[in-house]
């Protein structure tokens, strides 16, 4: 039971980050965070309710979360995002 609560814990902090950085996409982090926090409770619902659906709805979720997680970070989404950044620098005189 900790291990489900700090892991939930950790990807939604994870996802808050993600979100709040602005480096990948925010709705990338946002479905992150959303996702580890309903997937504990997909098969508590699951159980009480007799849905064995909700096990799996909560479980497609948090898995679409990491792979869109895992496809910005593997397509460069944030040295796209952070290029024109770098072109908004104004050098300092010195």
């Amino acid at each position: 039971m900790a291990i489900k609560v700090v892991s939930t814990l950790g990807y939604v902090v994870l996802g808050v980050a993600t979100a709040r950085a602005g480096e990948l996409p925010r709705s990338v982090g946002s479905l992150l965070a959303l996702g580890m926090a309903v997937l504990p409770f997909g098969d508590m619902v699951g159980m009480m309710l007799g849905w064995e659906s909700a096990w799996v709805a909560s479980s497609a979720l948090y898995g679409a979360s990491l792979t869109w997680f895992g496809y910005a970070l593997w397509t460069g989404a944030a040295e796209r995002r952070a290029a024109p950044m770098a072109a908004r620098r104004v050098p300092v005189a010195g």
